[in-house]
Formats: C-alpha cells, sequence, structure tokens
C-alpha cells in the first residue's frame, strides 16, 4: 500500500434525535444522501457513512472530501435532505471540520450558519492512496 500527504477535508457533525423519532425515521433520509453522494460525487466524496450512539439518541456521519470545494458541492447536493432532517427528525448538536489551512480557509464563511469548529491539520499527516 501506498501512503500520500493527507490533504483533506472531512467533516464530523454529530445530530441528537428529535423526541418521538426513531433510528427508523432518520433511515428514509439517510438512504437518500448515501444516493445522492454515490450518484453525484464519485470524484468529490472520500468517505460517507453514518454511525450511531449505543442508546440510539445521537449519530454522527463520517465523511471526508478532497477539497474544500468537494465539501460545498456535497453541502449543496444533499441541501434539501438534510434540511429536511434538521427541521423534523434530528437536530445537529455540533460540527467539526478538519483540513489544512487554505481548504478551512475557503470554507470558514460558507459554514458560519453552522457555528462549526474549525480543526487545522498539520503537516506530516498521510493517508491511503487507494
Amino acid at each position: 500500500m501506498a501512503f500520500i500527504e493527507d490533504t483533506c477535508v472531512s467533516l464530523a457533525p454529530k445530530f441528537k434525535i428529535k423526541e418521538g423519532k426513531t433510528v427508523a425515521d432518520i433511515s428514509v433520509h439517510m438512504d437518500k444522501m448515501v444516493s445522492l453522494v454515490k450518484a453525484n460525487e464519485p470524484l468529490l466524496c472520500n468517505e460517507y457513512a453514518f454511525t450511531f450512539s449505543a442508546d440510539n439518541k445521537t449519530f454522527c456521519c463520517r465523511e471526508s472530501y478532497a477539497s474544500a470545494n468537494g465539501v460545498l458541492a456535497h453541502l449543496e447536493n444533499v441541501g434539501a435532505v438534510l434540511g429536511a432532517v434538521l427541521e423534523t427528525t434530528a437536530d445537529l448538536i455540533e460540527i467539526e471540520v478538519h483540513g489544512p489551512a487554505a481548504e478551512l480557509a475557503k470554507l470558514k464563511e460558507p459554514l458560519t450558519h453552522l457555528n462549526p469548529t474549525f480543526f487545522e491539520l498539520k503537516t506530516g499527516g498521510i493517508r491511503n492512496k487507494a
């Protein structure tokens, strides 16, 4: 396996399922978002998956992109479905954005409404080339 310098941008949003809603309720939306990512982001998205807490009250989306442009394209791609999730099924608790300083700079203004915490990637990190 070959490694290359890690220059990806990753998001780590954490959600709380609304009172009276279940994993089944959110799963419908997740399936739609995964389908949209598969269809429209094959060259932009490195990973996209959902994880749940043991009590099924909170969940996270594990996602990373080749660049800040990939993040912005993703949010445009799934925006309508994500809006429906936030309106009916879950609340955004927090969101972290990890990546190189130059890429984070491109996201600070467009993501302001999400109140993210930014984490700057230090040089020397690696990722698998595959």
